[in-house]
């Protein structure tokens, strides 16, 4: 419509008289009114219409488009596999250190030789023979020195508990145990060790105990007992028991027998100038 608006009008020919102007007239058939249409405006030509459809928006398709999913880029693809290969490595060489570290050593030997072992079997002092092991376990902590670490401790503790359970018992028993395990003590800190010096300390409170009073005529006996910087006093009779472990077998007006139930009910007899004695 455009185009045909912007060409020129031409002006029509003047009617032309005559036989053949007639004829023209006859033969040339009917325009149809422009102002018959509906909306008054002029009708489109093929050209116009077609641009017309173009810009009408055409019915919705049946048909729906297909939805095509991205395909996965090969540079992500090459990285997922490498980290699964990364991954791979590292729980490998992971499962063979556990593997490694939970063998055991004694298939490799001892890269130090221990000499305890040659002086344990010459009876050589057990202390020394003890610490000859600890320094050779330091240097080569493999299982063999450990061994011997341990059976040079339970000979230092074994003369430790010879002294402490002596019969007869002497006062000049009890120094000797605690002689052996405060040395001893200087060179192995091992809790059993430890333990045992306990032990010996509290056969120290209890063989200091002090017989206080004795009540020939109410047969009971009065002891003075001192731990931790505190004195505590127990009256008891015959057949009781004096701070848990020592009972009363006797009481005389000049002594008092005992009996120790932590040592083998080991016999003990306090006097009443201070002394201890056992049979």
């Amino acid at each position: 419509r455009s185009e045909e608006d912007s060409e020129p009008a031409v002006e029509p020919a003047a009617p032309q008289s005559g036989l053949f102007s007639r004829l023209s007239k006859k033969q040339e058939p009917e325009k149809p009114n422009p102002g018959a249409g509906g909306d008054g405006l002029p009708e489109l030509d093929e050209r116009s219409q077609a641009l017309s459809s173009l810009a009408m928006p055409s019915a919705r398709s049946k048909y729906q488009a297909t939805v095509i999913k991205p395909q996965r880029s090969i540079p992500r693809m090459v990285g997922v596999f490498a980290g699964l290969v990364a991954a791979m490595i590292i729980g490998y060489f992971g499962i063979v250190q556990i593997i490694s570290a939970n063998r055991p050593s004694e298939n490799l030997g001892p890269r130090v030789e221990n000499p305890a072992k040659l002086m344990l079997q010459r009876g050589d002092d057990p202390l020394e023979a003890l610490r000859a092991s600890l320094e050779t376990e330091a240097m080569d902590d493999h299982q063999s020195h450990k061994i011997t670490s341990r059976e040079a401790r339970k000979l230092v503790l074994d003369g430790v508990n010879h002294f402490l359970n002596s019969k007869p018992w002497k006062s000049s028993d009890l120094e000797a145990a605690s002689s052996a395990i405060s040395k001893a003590v200087l060179v192995d800190e091992h809790p059993d060790v430890k333990r045992k010096r306990e032990e010996v300390r509290a056969d120290q409170r209890a063989y200091h105990m002090f017989l206080e009073e004795i009540d020939s005529g109410a047969n009971t006996a009065t002891f003075l007992f001192r731990e931790s910087g505190e004195d505590t006093i127990e009256k008891k009779g015959l057949g009781e028991k004096v701070i848990g472990r020592f009972e009363i077998v006797e009481i005389r007006p000049d002594r008092v027998s005992v009996v120790d139930h932590i040592r083998n009910k080991r016999p003990l007899t306090w006097h009443s100038n201070g002394e201890v004695s056992s049979p």
